[in-house]
Formats: C-alpha cells, structure tokens, sequence
C-alpha cells in the first residue's frame, strides 16, 4: 500500500483549490501568483491561512533551490511549466497536467 503525501509543493495556485475539498493539505510550498511577490492568492491565503506554506517563488519563474530546501514528496506542476519537468522530476515525484 502505497503512503499519501505528506510534503507537497504546488507550482499553481489551482491545486489548492482541487486538494482542499478533499482533505488533502500537507502543502509545505506554492507558487505567487506575481512576478517579485511573496503573497498567495487571496483564496489560497483563505484556505490555507493555518498552514505554514513557503512561497517557491513566481508561477512563470519557481526557484528550484528552494523547492529542493523544502523537501517534498510530490510536486504538482501545470504544462505550461512543462520544461522544468525533468528538473522537477529530479526533486521529488511530478505530476502535472497540460
């Protein structure tokens, strides 16, 4: 049997709003929504306002020195970040939709 995740970091916003309704909030780590932000979306801040989420930098632009600092088990990514796959994959198991 496989073990669910218990470090995720998401590379859109969007996924918080999928993994929220289903219970599922071990996120230690999210994109901005801004190039130069730290802030989250304000719905994200809304869901996640208890959680110690770190910012892993702008959605077009995530720093992957910092998503390798927060260790994660799984990295949820959009296809628009389609080239950082393999990068990504060298982290932590990705999955992402195109």
């Amino acid at each position: 049997m496989k073990k669910a995740s218990k470090h995720i970091v998401i590379l859109d916003h969007l996924y918080g709003e999928i993994l929220d309704p289903l219970d599922i909030t071990p996120i230690r780590g999210e994109t901005t929504g801004q190039t130069g932000s730290q802030d989250f979306s304000t719905l994200f801040k809304k869901q996640y306002k208890d959680k110690k989420v770190i910012s892993v930098g702008w959605q077009e632009n995530p720093d992957l020195e910092k998503i390798v600092e927060l260790e994660p088990d799984l990295i949820l990514m959009t296809g628009e970040r389609k080239d950082l796959y393999e990068d990504l994959s060298e982290i932590a198991p990705t999955v992402g939709y195109l």
